[in-house]
Formats: C-alpha cells, sequence, structure tokens
C-alpha cells in the first residue's frame, strides 16, 4: 500500500511538474 501510494505521488508529482513547465514555455 506505502508503495502504491508513494508511486501514485510521484506520478501526479511529475504531472504537475510537467504542467508547470509547460505553462512556463507558453507564457514566454
Amino acid at each position: 500500500m506505502k508503495t502504491l501510494s508513494r508511486r501514485s505521488f510521484l506520478s501526479l508529482a511529475g504531472t504537475g511538474i510537467a504542467a508547470v513547465a509547460l505553462a512556463g514555455c507558453s507564457n514566454k
């Protein structure tokens, strides 16, 4: 359970970072 939760968190974090990076590029 802990591994799955941690994996899901990392996946969400990665998606969030990617979204922020794309937003930053779009703004520039």
